[in-house]
């Protein structure tokens, strides 16, 4: 009857050894509390170990998902810029062959008008030019607010994220 109870308590010394032994290996295992030592949150992997596999499975996917938006972003531009090439081809051609008939046809029609229509048409063309560069230089402040809104707004939210990752 002996041999069954020291084997009882030969079993209990050596489980009790292995948990302690691996209580000194892993310090965070030996406190339930969700804190660090540091007295920061512990993550949901320190607190968790099923959660550090899903985490890297999800780093996974994203990763795949990652190389085939690549390669499919690339399989387009294998496939469309050839087309792009020779769309670009036929408009130079194109635009070099009307080109100079354009400007015959505007000579032939300014041969027609008077000077005082010439005139004028000189005037507007002289007055919308001054007013296209009005309009891009606007455009260009208005561009140049929003890009730095847009950086403003990034900058906010990146420090935000900085501040909830120290948590």
């Amino acid at each position: 009857m002996k041999a069954p109870s020291i084997h009882g308590w030969l079993i209990a010394l050596l489980m009790t050894a292995g948990i302690l032994g691996l209580r000194a290996v892993d310090p965070a295992a030996q406190t339930a509390s969700p804190t660090s030592p540091s007295g920061a949150p512990r993550r949901e992997a320190e607190m968790n170990p099923a959660a550090k596999p899903a985490d890297d499975d999800r780093k996974a996917q994203i990763k795949a998902i990652d190389e085939k938006i690549k390669a499919l972003r690339d399989q387009f531009r294998a496939q469309a810029d050839p087309l792009e090439a020779q769309l670009k081809a036929l408009r130079e051609k194109l635009d070099a062959d009307l080109k100079p008939l354009d400007d015959q046809r505007k000579a032939l029609i300014e041969q027609g008008k008077s000077p005082a229509m010439i005139a004028l048409d000189q005037e507007e063309a002289s007055k919308l030019a001054s007013l296209a560069d009005r309009e891009k230089a606007e455009l260009e402040k208005v561009k140049q607010r929003f890009e730095d809104e847009r950086k403003e707004i990034k900058q906010d939210f990146q420090k935000r994220r900085q501040e909830l990752g120290k948590k």
